[in-house]
């Protein structure tokens, strides 16, 4: 398939329409030429149309810009990736004192630290924010002991981000914009709401069934998450970060960014992905890393208050797609998308998961209790032969409603479930960990069993 800009923007407003986005952006690269173009509105509440130079909430690819400055950082000579946060932050406490003391970069990159990521800290929107997060991490526990698997960690990003403010001198975002927002010509990336308020900007929308999309009633997370997930840009200027990755470090006018050695480095597979229906199988610095065909693919996505994002890179072909969002109810328009671009252009195939057409027969009975994190609690239990999930906000962390799942069996540990009715499989591992606490893994985070 060409790059036909017409085409494209007919899929788009098309791919709209049927899974009832309200409005996106989309820039796809192929043979060194790029296309984009827009379809819907930023906001249902006001109608506005959403344009190619629309702003959008990227949230969790912002990680992978809060990697590449701490790899600048490295190759700068300020820190290395085994360097322990303690040395830089001697200040730095979470409630297992032996991880406060060996806890490093790497894990905080490739979200091996095992600490609870879905930490609320009120530090208030001040350049101060982060600095106060961190130092309110102290009552932090772990799911998993330091470095034993993956489980999603945003508090290890803020974390992350407040290594560069040390080591810079400056907030997270003000030193965003001189290491990366500058030097690679981003105009439509902002961090603070105050800075969006500027460009034309879309707004988050929920979807309750039966229900059109409704536009969510707050922006965004509060300040001190900024490492994690805060960054508002133009699928442009997305598109822009990465490919400086794939050219190699360096940004349009040929100036080097980061060297190629982290390049390489970020993309090179430093931990598994537990979970057989990701359809991520690595962790970088930063980057998801997909093996497609057996060839590894790296991108990242991000989903914000009623906003989606997705970023693929095939760095043999140089083909790369974003797609920002103002809907959560994605995974078929995205699934769509990503065979379009990668089939057509690149010639691969996307694997997909979904569970067996008979399912084998397995006891339920050790997933069945009660799972536990800090913001979530999980409620499982056995029903006509498969299981049953609960997912509820929990403690002073917790937000949102809860929702239930029906799971159907894929093995003895891993069950597999919808998300929303048509959209693509996912699945969930129960196990248990070296020593013996039984977890399940949701496809991105551990969260235990209690009791």
């Amino acid at each position: 398939m060409a790059l036909d800009q017409q085409q494209w923007q007919q899929w788009l407003d098309t791919g709209l329409k049927e899974h009832r986005v309200p409005g996106a952006a989309l820039t796809v690269l192929a043979g060194g030429e790029t296309i984009e173009v827009a379809s819907g509105v930023l906001s249902r509440a006001t109608g506005v149309s959403a344009t190619t130079d629309s702003l959008w909430q990227i949230g969790s690819i912002t990680k992978v810009l809060t990697a590449t400055q701490i790899m600048q950082l490295v190759d700068a000579g300020r820190i290395g990736l085994d360097t322990t946060v303690h040395e830089v932050l001697p200040e730095f406490r979470v409630a297992d004192a032996d991880v406060s003391r060996r806890v490093t970069v790497r894990h905080l990159l490739t979200h091996t630290s095992g600490m609870d990521g879905d930490v609320q800290v009120d530090a208030g929107r001040g350049d101060d924010a982060v600095a106060r997060y961190v130092a309110g991490l102290t009552d932090v526990v772990q799911l998993h002991p330091l470095g034993a698997l993956l489980s999603y960690c945003n508090s290890g990003w803020v974390v992350a981000g407040r290594l560069v403010e040390v080591l810079t001198g400056q907030p997270w975002d003000q030193a965003l914009r001189r290491l990366l927002v500058e030097p690679l010509g981003l105009e439509h990336t902002v961090v603070l709401p105050e800075d969006a308020l500027i460009h034309r900007t879309a707004v988050g929308h929920v979807t309750r069934p039966g229900a059109d999309p409704e536009p969510v009633a707050s922006w965004g997370f509060n300040r001190p998450w900024g490492p994690a997930n805060q960054i508002t840009a133009s699928a442009a200027d997305v598109l822009a970060f990465a490919r400086m990755h794939l050219d190699g470090g360096r940004n349009a006018a040929g100036d080097q960014v980061l060297s190629p050695e982290s390049v390489a480095e970020m993309r090179r597979p430093q931990a598994d992905m537990p979970n057989p229906a990701r359809r991520v199988d690595h962790l970088g610095l930063g980057w998801w890393l997909c093996d497609w065909d057996g060839r590894r693919i790296f991108g990242h996505d991000g989903n914000t208050q009623g906003q989606s994002s997705f970023l693929r890179v095939d760095p043999e072909t140089g083909v790369a797609v974003v797609l920002l969002t103002n809907g959560r109810a994605t995974g078929a328009l995205v699934a769509d998308l990503f065979r379009r671009v990668f089939g057509d252009l690149a010639g691969l195939t996307v694997p997909t998961f979904s569970p067996p057409a008979t399912a084998p027969a397995v006891d339920p009975a050790g997933a069945v209790g009660v799972y536990e994190r800090r913001a979530l609690r999980i409620t499982v239990t056995a029903a006509g032969g498969g299981l049953e999930a609960v997912v509820e906000p929990h403690g002073r962390s917790g937000t949102g409603a809860a929702e239930k799942y029906g799971l159907v069996a894929v093995s003895d540990e891993v069950w597999a479930l919808q998300s929303q009715p048509g959209g693509p499989w996912g699945a969930w591992r129960f196990f248990a960990l070296p020593d013996g606490t039984r977890c399940v893994h949701d496809g991105l985070q551990i969260t235990p069993k209690v009791g």
